[in-house]
């Protein structure tokens, strides 16, 4: 199964999970959203992509512009009007962290459903062998995770996540 595919079903799962009051068609609709996440991936040169080795300041930022690309690409598509909403917000917002450190706008206040999908996002990432990364334990992945060490996240959704996962344990 593909990091797509897995980040979209575990956003779905925590979205079953955490109560955010959004509907059952809200819920289906953002996992469905969530594969778009990284769409403006395609856009970015392979050689720094796929680089196996720790990225330069200037291929981080170009790297960065992924969640910009992936926006526009959305937003120009002919997606249905509510996929297309919810996927252009994740792709855009899905690298902001709470504490303002994140990308591309450094938002401090994040969209819930979108903080969801940036934890089964990053959880996701962590637990796949990457050219440049090992793969992580469940529990080393979650400890990374709680740790900050991928960004802040919201304590409240941290908590949920935590639990959530410790249940899978």
């Amino acid at each position: 199964m593909s990091h797509i595919d897995k980040t979209s079903q575990l956003t779905r799962a925590l979205l079953e999970y955490v109560d955010l009051g959004l509907t059952k068609q809200e819920i289906v609709t953002i996992s469905d959203a969530a594969r778009f996440h990284d769409v403006g991936k395609v856009c970015i040169p392979d050689h720094i992509l796929y680089k196996p080795e720790r990225l330069t300041k200037d291929e981080f930022r170009i790297i960065q512009n992924h969640t910009i690309f992936g926006y526009e690409m959305i937003m120009n598509s002919d997606l249905n009007p509510e996929l297309k909403r919810y996927a252009a917000e994740i792709a855009l917002h899905h690298h902001e962290r709470i504490d303002g450190n994140g990308y591309p706008d450094h938002l401090k206040e994040i969209k819930n459903w979108v903080q969801i999908v940036s934890l089964a996002d990053v959880y996701t990432a962590l637990r796949a062998k990457r050219i440049y990364k090992p793969a992580y334990s469940k529990e080393e992945a979650l400890e990374i995770i709680k740790k900050g060490l991928c960004g802040k996240f919201s304590r409240e959704y941290l908590i949920a996540f935590e639990n959530y996962m410790k249940k899978l344990f």
